[in-house]
């Protein structure tokens, strides 16, 4: 099995990173994971107002967790 590289691109809010990440998966050819389109699709009509921490970091591991099994499966 070949292995490639996993880029990890993380910074501030409105730093650029999913500009960045979307410029870099088309120069390497690769996939975009982001944790925000994630919880926004599948949590964010169901948020609890306020937001409460606990709440929103369980959906952060749950979405996480998700994310590599789909990521194990991008074909080499």
């Amino acid at each position: 099995m070949s292995q490639h590289p996993i880029h990890l691109v993380c910074g501030s809010t409105g730093a650029g990173k999913t500009t960045y990440a979307n410029r870099l998966s088309v120069t390497v050819g690769g996939v975009v994971f982001s944790i925000d389109q994630w919880m926004t699709a599948l949590f964010w009509m169901d948020s609890p107002s306020p937001i409460q921490a606990d709440w929103s970091m369980e959906r952060v591991r749950r979405c996480n967790d998700q994310i590599w099994t789909v990521a194990a499966k991008v074909p080499a």
